[in-house]
């Protein structure tokens, strides 16, 4: 049905759509949420681009977490692809269908896909990625990641 939609339309659904949004963070393990809090307190010390917001990066975290991952080598594995955001390419099918029809939302990078709207790359939220990617870079200098 939002396919049908005005982007306009489309984009006043998403308020309908937050207790999905809350339900698939809430769903994951322990882990990534901690790993979650850390990328979050990072943010808050170490990047200055206040329109980067938690939740892409909390679905960067989901995105990235693997079973068997120390919280350390996920927060290096998150660092290293906002530091290379152009690769960032995600997305959910738990709440519509994998095949999604509108190849010009799946062109775009960086791309994470709402977990509840097919149609919202948080992504796009952030304006100035090259923030981002200094902040990235300058704390995967720090002596903690030296030991790899």
């Amino acid at each position: 049905m939002m396919g049908r939609m005005s982007r306009s339309a489309r984009e006043n659904c998403s308020a309908a759509l937050v207790e999905l949004q809350v339900a698939f963070v809430k769903k994951q393990p322990a882990e990534v949420k901690n790993l979650i809090r850390l990328v979050k307190m990072w943010k808050a010390s170490c990047v200055w681009e206040p329109s980067l917001t938690s939740y892409p990066l909390e679905l960067l975290c989901i995105h990235t977490w693997r079973p068997h991952m120390s919280v350390a080598d996920a927060f290096e594995a998150v660092l290293r692809k906002l530091s290379d955001y152009r690769s960032i390419y995600t997305y959910w099918s738990d709440n519509y269908t994998a095949v999604i029809d509108h190849e010009e939302m799946l062109s775009k990078r960086p791309l994470i896909l709402d977990p509840a709207n097919p149609y919202n790359n948080v992504a796009d939220r952030c304006r100035d990625w090259d923030a981002v990617v200094e902040a990235a870079e300058e704390t995967l200098q720090k002596p903690f990641f030296s030991r790899y």
